[in-house]
């Protein structure tokens, strides 16, 4: 069976009942959670991915890994998800659940990195001009690179907007090289 058809499913099913239960806003942070704990914390896939380990610890260690205080929304869904054996799909129905309930509810998820933190004020002016753009609710996610040196990076939807230092003196560096007909000679290692 396919498993993006089995987690699609999974991922509505889990939407449609939140909905149900009013309990959508409480899942989507839980399932957020979840995921960030899944991609960070490798031992977290290994022990879903174990057969070894019985369906109870695994559901302990995925309750913790979804917050302190879960919902019983989404605690009957992860006794769902474990019964059924489908705890390797617990990555992609998290990242489906999350699509599905920014379309629901109209939010553009915008992720906005920085060489340094920024203030309120700017964070707040680049949420505003987000929004007048997409007449949607705007989600931000702020991450810092100093390796940008300066300027920023604006990602939404596969759609970026680059107006980093760093990108800028590469555009510099490269065309320079093309218009001198010159070869970059990388440093051996």
């Amino acid at each position: 069976m396919n498993t993006g058809s089995v987690s699609v499913r999974y991922a509505r099913a889990l939407l449609a009942f939140a909905k149900k239960q009013n309990a959508e806003d409480d899942v989507y942070k839980e399932v957020n959670m979840l995921l960030t704990h899944l991609k960070t914390v490798s031992e977290l896939i290994n022990v879903l991915n174990s057969p070894i380990i019985s369906t109870e610890k695994k559901e302990e260690v995925i309750r913790t890994a979804s917050g302190i205080h879960i919902s019983e929304t989404f605690s009957r869904f992860i006794r769902l998800v474990l019964l059924q054996k489908r705890e390797t799909l617990f990555s992609i129905i998290c990242l489906l659940y999350i699509d599905l309930y920014r379309k629901e509810k109209k939010i553009v998820h915008v992720t906005l990195t920085l060489a340094k933190p920024a203030d309120t004020d700017i964070q707040d002016r680049i949420t505003r001009m987000v929004e007048d753009k997409v007449a949607d609710k705007v989600e931000f996610v702020l991450e810092i690179k100093p390796e940008l040196i300066g300027g920023f990076i604006l990602d939404s939807n596969g759609y970026q907007l680059d107006a980093s230092v760093a990108s800028q003196l590469n555009s510099i560096k490269s065309q320079w090289i093309d218009d001198n007909n010159l070869v970059e000679i990388n440093e051996i290692k």
